[in-house]
């Protein structure tokens, strides 16, 4: 009987040691596989659905409501103290349930005096505030900066160069630079391009003839199709050569009726007619909403099913003497790829290399094998094969390499980005000029 459990005791103890050793070797040979690659960052999904942009009847004052197909929500400023409640009753009545990205451009009363109401609202929460980094010195600045504190949130600072994503649309700030000294408000306010789908809207805040100027000679990319025109259309912005880097289909003026400033003057509405552009006014057709799919789009009117490449229309825009047709998109540019930033300056600064960004801002992925980025003393990096997925990036440095954004370096313990100005220029297998990046 002994000899009996000696035995099945020593069957027990070897059918545990058979099975501790099968889990060891599957553990083993868990370890020794190779680890899986990380799924590719997620390209930008196929649109569905309809975006509207609404530019509010403010008065004497600016405010536009962006939201993307999956109600993703964003406020653009709110017009002065008074226009609050108007504001509240559009937003309201338009079911916006939270304001996922509030915007300031800058601190002057009739672009946020109109905030400190939304703010203040118990029935639609903000999320997040954005401003240019330059607050404002007023009663309307340090009120709004409280309410923007009772929310339970700070000031987030944007600036020229920074990309956003918000919902499906994306949304790239062109203007302030960073490190301005006490600028004046208007020069330093947020001017943002916006696109959604295909479509693309230039909101250029308050900028002058000046910052035109400067976003031009930095080879920013301004074509857009869809222009809210500058500061109300005053006498001070909207240059024929700032209106023919945007060739803009349609112009958005926000001004208020009988204003006392005679916005918009007569010669900013004649350089935008010379330019093409459809004018639409608020204080001629109050609130206007443009709707689209990303491709057509149609104003104040319902955006149609459709049908092929049937043009959209939308109802007459002030002053115009007959509709014009809109097409449904504007033929796209064989590449959409732009020089987002050249950091030329990396022993100043945490950042310890030089390095050129560069963006596919196409619906499309582009190859860059054979492209060439130089600057004006012709330092030439030349791309080998490689896919540049839509919406993503990479960078150029001068002596490192990170794989993490491309891998790219001209390999050379020599400067190539001069610190005292440059200009970089992007060109195509053929030698056609794709973007260029002044400073």
């Amino acid at each position: 009987m002994t000899a009996r459990r000696v035995i099945l005791a020593l069957i027990v103890i070897v059918a545990l040691l058979l099975c501790l050793s099968i889990a060891l070797l599957l553990f083993l040979q868990i370890r020794q596989q190779p680890a899986q690659p990380a799924l590719p960052a997620a390209t930008p999904t196929a649109v569905t659905g309809e975006f509207t942009i609404t530019f509010i009847d403010v008065g004497q004052g600016d405010s536009a409501l962006l939201r993307d197909p999956n109600g993703f929500t964003v406020l653009m400023d709110g017009g002065v103290r008074s226009a609050g409640p108007i504001i509240a009753e559009y937003l309201r009545d338009e079911g916006v349930r939270q304001i996922d990205v509030l915007v300031a451009s800058h601190p002057d009363s009739d672009h946020i005096g109109g905030l400190i109401t939304v703010l203040e609202m118990d029935d639609i929460p903000v999320r997040k505030v954005l401003y240019n980094g330059y607050p404002g010195d007023t009663r309307t600045w340090e009120d709004f900066a409280r309410a923007v504190r009772d929310e339970g949130l700070r000031l987030t600072v944007t600036r020229a160069g920074d990309r956003h994503t918000w919902g499906q649309m994306r949304a790239v700030v062109i203007n302030p630079q960073a490190g301005l000294n006490n600028p004046e408000s208007n020069s330093a306010c947020l001017a943002v391009m916006v696109t959604t789908g295909q479509l693309r809207t230039l909101f250029t805040c308050d900028l002058a003839f000046d910052q035109e100027r400067d976003l031009i000679n930095r080879g920013v990319d301004l074509d857009a199709d869809i222009l809210k025109v500058a500061h109300h259309g005053s006498g001070e912005g909207s240059s024929t050569a700032f209106l023919e880097a945007v060739s803009p289909e349609i112009a958005v003026i926000s001004v208020g009726a009988d204003n006392t400033y005679g916005h918009p003057r007569e010669e900013t509405l004649a350089r935008l007619e010379d330019a093409g552009a459809g004018i639409w006014r608020t204080d001629l057709d109050g609130h206007i909403v443009i709707r689209t799919d990303g491709i057509r789009y149609a104003i104040n009117e319902p955006l149609p099913a459709a049908e092929g490449q049937t043009p959209v229309t939308g109802s007459d825009p002030a002053g115009a003497a007959e509709p014009t047709p809109l097409p449904t998109a504007r033929p796209e540019r064989l590449y959409r790829v732009v020089i987002t930033t050249v950091f030329y300056d990396g022993e100043l600064t945490n950042e310890p290399d030089e390095y050129v960004e560069i963006l596919n801002e196409g619906s499309q992925t582009v190859q860059l094998g054979g492209w060439t980025l130089r600057d004006k003393q012709n330092h030439v990096f030349t791309f080998p094969d490689y896919s540049l997925p839509a919406g993503e990036m990479v960078r150029v440095y001068t002596n490192q390499v990170h794989p993490d954004t491309g891998g790219f370096s001209y390999n050379t313990t020599t400067p190539v980005w001069n610190n005292g100005g440059d200009c970089a220029e992007l060109r195509d297998p053929s030698g056609a000029l794709v973007a260029e990046y002044c400073y």
